[in-house]
């Protein structure tokens, strides 16, 4: 009996190891394998910036839609009067704190070819500079605002009561809103196209098309990568607080605009006229057309 016993073990033959993997191991990821650091561009951008730019149009029908329910009267609000500090300091030179804030943003720029990226970038702010001339300063004379008032039956009115006589006939002669204004006549009578809405959205505009590829990049690494939201949110608006107050300095006066001037029509033009240059550059051309980012960059971080 012991010796088939000993047969039945030896005929067994040793134990051999059965490998319980088909292949060699995985190798080890690092953090910046395991967590993207790019966030998302082109198209996912281009979604966001069409997103941003409807806070524009709903904040003039808020606007003009509390001014019509408001019971309170214009002279309660001092944003209602035109020489609120906003107004003076800001908003009538609001193409020059846009010039600074792009320029902040510019400035701190972390592209690897930093300098061909500022240089399309002030291509590109030459262009908003362009649409902002045309539209409120000079348009081979007249700007366009002031154009499209005097064709829609507009005209300076002089005041013979309380202007003298030589005043009261230049008024007479004044073709645009600051000669007018400048002899004391009354700009008066056509379609005066919101220059307040023109350029608070136009400026907010261009600015978000320039800042917004950082502001996502900044959110994208911190929520998916290995470092803390936090930090990378202080980051930027550490860099950029100037180019954000920027920003929300223009939607509260685009709001007060809506809630106390002009008319219904006189904003929307305004707010549609701010359109053109950045619908045409930054919605259109660069998203879709190869040759039009070759010529004028995309907007980085």
């Amino acid at each position: 009996m012991s010796s088939d016993k000993d047969r039945d073990s030896s005929s067994s033959g040793p134990e051999i190891a059965t490998p319980t993997t088909s292949g060699p191991p995985s190798p080890q990821l690092s953090a910046s394998q395991q967590y993207p650091t790019s966030p998302p561009s082109g198209e996912s951008h281009h979604h966001i910036l069409i997103l941003i730019s409807l806070i524009y149009p709903a904040t003039i029908v808020l606007g003009s839609l509390f001014s019509i329910i408001s019971p309170i009267g214009q002279s309660a609000s001092y944003f209602s009067r035109k020489n609120n500090i906003f107004n003076v300091l800001f908003v009538k030179i609001g193409w020059f704190w846009t010039t600074v804030a792009f320029l902040v943003h510019i400035t701190n720029l972390r592209h690897p070819n930093v300098t061909h990226a500022r240089s399309k970038a002030l291509i590109r702010w030459g262009l908003a500079t362009l649409a902002w001339i045309l539209v409120t300063q000079w348009f081979f004379g007249p700007p366009l605002m002031d154009r499209t008032f005097t064709v829609t039956g507009g005209s300076c009115r002089p005041n013979y009561d309380t202007q003298p006589f030589t005043l009261a006939s230049k008024s007479e002669q004044a073709f645009t809103s600051a000669a007018c204004k400048g002899t004391g006549g009354k700009w008066d009578g056509g379609h005066d196209l919101s220059g307040h809405a023109f350029m608070l959205t136009h400026a907010s505009l261009f600015l978000w098309a320039e800042a917004l590829p950082r502001l996502v990049d900044s959110m994208w690494r911190g929520t998916v990568g290995p470092r803390n939201l936090t930090p990378l949110m202080a980051e930027w608006f550490g860099v950029h607080w100037f180019v954000w107050g920027i920003l929300g300095l223009w939607w509260w006066m685009l709001l007060m605009t809506s809630v106390y001037f002009h008319t219904w029509s006189e904003k929307v033009s305004g707010w549609f006229v701010a359109l053109f240059e950045w619908g045409i550059l930054y919605a259109y051309m660069i998203p879709l057309n190869p040759q039009a980012r070759r010529l004028f960059g995309t907007p980085t971080v």
